[in-house]
């Protein structure tokens, strides 16, 4: 069950509850960071459910209520389902590296417009994009555009190469004060 930013999922076994949770804890969801947790029958009644119509084993995710959109460092567009697949190995690689990163389709997945061009993405705030196809996932490759400054695209780059390309690019251009742990 779904209200505004909350969801209610019942599971079979508190063991999957579990599992869930620790899967989707702080992961992200749209541009927000999901907070995930066991729910109690008040919570969902707050909200307007009937806790009658749950088991015991309940699980709540709540998006993050600041109302900020987090703005990735990184945007990559999955162009099929066989780039899709690519695009998240892709996505959990830079995560790792310290990058904000983020998978779309080129196009909507909901009420939102379509990208129509890498201008628009770039005005939303990401200073990388990487765009897979079926073609680069299958031969390995992927295209990397620099959405700030000068733009500039690469194409057809070993995917390696692509991630440590925006990896060093990107820590070149960001440095981190040591005194305070904040990007400058």
């Amino acid at each position: 069950m779904i209200e505004e930013t909350f969801g209610f999922v019942q599971f079979e076994s508190k063991r999957q509850a579990n599992i869930a949770i620790l899967a989707l804890h702080q992961s992200r969801f749209k541009a927000k960071t999901l907070t995930v947790h066991s729910s109690t029958f008040q919570s969902m009644e707050e909200h307007g459910h009937d806790s009658r119509q749950f088991g015991e084993d309940v699980l709540v995710a709540e998006a993050d209520s600041s109302g900020q959109d987090l703005i990735a460092d990184c945007e990559i567009i999955a162009m099929d389902l066989q780039g899709f697949r690519g695009a998240m190995r892709i996505r959990d690689r830079l995560i790792a590296k310290g990058l904000c990163t983020e998978v779309r389709p080129p196009i909507a997945m909901d009420d939102n417009e379509p990208l129509s061009s890498l201008e628009e993405l770039a005005a939303l705030g990401p200073q990388y994009a990487i765009v897979l196809t079926s073609v680069n996932e299958s031969m390995g490759s992927a295209s990397v555009h620099y959405l700030y400054e000068d733009r500039s695209e690469h194409p057809d780059l070993p995917q390696d190469q692509a991630i440590e390309m925006v990896v060093s690019d990107f820590n070149r251009r960001h440095v981190f004060n040591s005194a305070d742990g904040v990007r400058d």
